[in-house]
């Protein structure tokens, strides 16, 4: 058994509040997994993904159409051209 385990995670976390925030509701803290050793993560995480896999497929609804028509073309306003000398067509002197 390990000791000193809530120290470990609080050095590993830092002073970053992704990894580590209080839990509501109760005077103790919850520590990001990324906190934990190697071997701990991965047991955590392989856990996980098996729950997940042994869970029903949820129906998701239809996505609508990716496809858009193509823009129109937009034609340059004759005064926009004439404010910004830079935008015509007329070469500079």
């Amino acid at each position: 058994m390990e000791h000193n385990i809530r120290s470990r995670l609080d050095k590993r976390a830092g002073s970053n509040a992704e990894l580590r925030r209080r839990r509501e509701g109760s005077k103790a803290f919850e520590y990001h997994v990324d906190c934990l050793p190697d071997i701990a993560r991965d047991t955590v995480l392989q856990r996980h993904y098996n729950t997940l896999l042994q869970q029903q497929p949820v129906n998701a609804p239809q996505r609508l159409s990716l496809h858009q028509p193509p823009r129109q073309p937009v034609r340059c306003l004759s005064w926009y051209a004439s404010a910004l000398p830079c935008l015509s067509r007329k070469p500079l002197r």
